[in-house]
């Protein structure tokens, strides 16, 4: 203590903390009032400084003049240093609550499907401003593929940070943070390296935005030039297709012409045999014939019939339940022979002919009977040689004509 007797409290302040509580406390004296934590820094006599909490009253002699303050002083410095680290980080906590909240509204913009690229850029750099320590001085800009985004205060000025956002170990754009007016200098010229290691973080996440833009743009491309080449594909097969379709068709007509045709020649060389060839042979036998003519004859006969079986075989199917020999009689009667004719060319009597009729018109149903009917008119016509219907099967016209001769 007695190294400060005659000392004012003044003197134990450093000369700006001195004038500050000097002015303070001449407006206390002025008022004669009590004071209470009036805080001042005082210099402890190594030199470091001591926060103290001065309260004080006045003091009046016995006559009430006033003769001063009577005062205590507590040391609060640790108290002071506890409040100004918990400040600081709940400044720092803040800061990083910023910094947090930049980078998640970067993500959100991201997952919008709707958002264009230029889009998410121009919101992208309006958010980022918000984040640094002093954003109502804050500016940002993007520049990436020839293209600027930027805020409306965006100004370039000599206090500025950068960071250049790559892809594929490839720079492809830059971000700048500018502030507009002059700041207290920080880790990196008026910036914490809170900021350094945000813009490098929201650079990254830009490298990577672009980077999956840029295979979004190739998949769609893609897909694009896949769609076209289906598509063509499709109408080239669909081409082919009718093509094919049209050649199926016209095939089908010409096989079915063909087997009519084929049908038609093998029914026609039947009937001529038959007709014009046969009865012949029945001729010539009941003529004077030596044995090597007789011989001849058979020969001729038998390789006759050898060519025209097959033909012979198919009619058989065609008419169901006719034998070989009513099949002939019944495409005789198909041409218009009589009876009689008919017997002369099989060299049977004419009561045969009529037996065959008879097993002939058995064949015919009810159903049938009915149809006959119907067309009856039109077979007679067919027989007088007044029109040909090659469309109507053969039965048909074998059954009809039995009719037309049972009636």
């Amino acid at each position: 203590p007695e190294e400060i007797i005659g000392e004012t409290p003044f003197d134990l302040m450093p000369p700006a903390e001195a004038n500050r509580v000097s002015k303070i406390f001449n407006a206390i004296i002025a008022s004669q009032q009590p004071f209470d934590c009036l805080e001042n820094i005082n210099l402890h006599k190594d030199g470091h400084p001591v926060v103290l909490e001065t309260s004080g009253v006045p003091t009046f002699d016995a006559d009430g003049a006033f003769r001063g303050y009577r005062g205590i002083d507590r040391d609060i410095t640790k108290r002071k240093r506890a409040e100004e680290s918990l400040r600081k980080k709940t400044h720092d906590l803040d800061e990083r609550v910023k910094e947090l909240n930049c980078l998640y509204g970067i993500s959100k913009i991201r997952e919008r499907p709707d958002i264009a690229f230029e889009e998410m850029l121009q919101e992208i750099v309006d958010l980022i401003p918000s984040s640094w320590q002093h954003p109502e001085i804050t500016c940002a800009r993007i520049l990436i593929g020839g293209q600027e985004y930027k805020t409306e205060n965006f100004k370039e000025t000599v206090w500025k940070q950068t960071s250049k956002i790559v892809v594929h170990g490839k720079r492809i754009g830059i971000l700048e943070i500018c502030y507009i007016e002059e700041k207290p200098e920080g880790d990196e010229g008026p910036f914490q390296k809170e900021e350094r290691n945000l813009i490098s973080a929201i650079t990254e996440r830009l490298g990577r935005v672009t980077e999956h833009k840029q295979v979004e743009g190739a998949l769609r491309k893609a897909h694009d030039e896949l769609e076209r080449r289906v598509k063509e594909r499709t109408r080239e097969l669909e081409v082919q297709k009718n093509g094919l379709k049209e050649i199926n068709t016209a095939m089908t007509v010409l096989l079915k012409k063909r087997e009519e045709d084929k049908t038609e020649l093998e029914d026609n060389v039947l009937t001529n045999v038959k007709e014009l060839v046969e009865p012949y042979f029945e001729k010539i036998k009941k003529t004077k014939l030596d044995d090597h003519q007789e011989a001849f004859l058979s020969i001729i006969e038998s390789n006759l019939k050898e060519i025209i079986s097959p033909f012979t075989r198919k009619m058989s199917m065609k008419y169901l339940n006719l034998t070989p020999t009513e099949i002939r009689i019944a495409n005789l009667i198909r041409h218009g022979s009589s009876s009689k004719k008919i017997a002369e060319l099989q060299n049977v009597s004419p009561r045969t002919i009529d037996t065959h009729r008879k097993n002939i018109r058995e064949q015919l149903t009810p159903t049938e009977k009915i149809y006959e009917e119907r067309l009856a008119y039109r077979v007679r016509e067919e027989i007088s040689g007044l029109t040909f219907y090659p469309s109507i099967e053969w039965v048909f016209y074998i059954r009809i004509l039995i009719y037309i001769i049972q009636h």
